[in-house]
């Protein structure tokens, strides 16, 4: 949700130049400037991995004001009907300067394209592992959140990981999955948060102990990359707002919006609640709009 995320300070620093970022993502918001994972000691001196308004990754390193910034210009991200995975490999060690950070987006390297200076130094020191401020689902110094879904968070101090070690390709669909990474060393500051403890979100169970603090109102969903469930279209939602990972849909006089995953035959089940009715009429139900597709639609008239 647009007012929750998670937050750390590691009690110490370690490996400030080499490490690796994994996350399953789903939006819900499509628009505005998302942050996903973020350190820092102010608004000069930062680390962060962002959802463009244009909807591309990014990786913003800042150092009293200098900003490199890698983008992934070439592609554009904006499906709000499925599960992305996220990786970020870095290791600022590496002689070659495309070598010290790579990102994976389902278990294919992206392009990544320098839009504000290009990739840092070698040897530079990330405000990532450091023992400062981390947050995850929004900027640590400022107010842009993710405002959408996260599942099987991990981080691996030390180490530059392959895509391979937290998804693989489904042999019978082709699709990327999510794996359990086994075996893994996580390294001093490394976690793993699967958020299966609803009562404590940010658990973590790489055995090291480095649980997340909560903020906000965030909670625990049925929807995970394993078990796709269906939102309100963000992007075919006319003049509704919608919150609460898109399961929520606000509007007045012929405001509608279809669902995310859309059917032809077979047995469907859904629910629904009217929270707030005031003089209008709610309708829900089916569509068969050209314009549309088969899919739910929820039409405040």
């Amino acid at each position: 949700m647009a007012n929750s995320y998670l937050s750390r300070t590691p009690s110490s620093a370690s490996n400030r130049r080499t490490w690796t970022w994994s996350s399953w993502i789903k939006l819900g918001a499509v628009s505005g400037d998302r942050c996903i994972f973020s350190a820092s000691t102010d608004a000069s001196n930062r680390n962060a991995i962002n959802l463009s308004n244009e909807g591309y990754f990014i990786f913003d390193y800042e150092v009293g004001g200098t900003r490199n910034v890698l983008s992934s210009q070439n592609a554009t991200y904006r499906d709000i009907s499925g599960w992305y995975h996220l990786v970020v490999a870095v290791d600022t060690t590496q002689a070659t300067d495309t070598n010290r950070v790579k990102m994976y987006v389902n278990g294919s390297q992206i392009t990544l394209t320098g839009v504000v200076n290009n990739y840092p130094s070698q040897n530079a020191d990330m405000f990532v592992n450091n023992n400062i401020g981390h947050a995850i689902g929004k900027q640590n110094w400022g107010t842009a959140y993710h405002d959408g879904y996260m599942s099987h968070v991990a981080f691996v101090d030390g180490q530059a990981l392959a895509p391979t070690v937290f998804g693989e390709t489904d042999s019978t669909s082709g699709i990327w999955k999510f794996k359990n990474p086994t075996g893994v060393t996580w390294g001093t500051n490394g976690f793993h948060l699967k958020f299966e403890n609803s009562g404590n979100l940010g658990l973590d169970s790489s055995g090291n102990s480095n649980t997340f603090t909560v903020n906000g109102d965030g909670r625990q969903a049925l929807d995970t990359p394993s078990n796709v469930h269906a939102t309100l279209n963000a992007l075919d939602a006319t003049s509704q707002t919608l919150s609460h990972g898109n399961l929520s849909g606000y509007g007045v006089t012929n405001k509608t919006s279809t669902a995310t995953l859309g059917f032809d035959k077979g047995k469907w089940y859904w629910e629904c609640k009217c929270v707030t009715q005031n003089t209008y009429t709610m309708i829900v139900g089916i569509t068969n709009q050209t314009n549309i597709e088969n899919g739910i639609i929820i039409q405040v008239m």
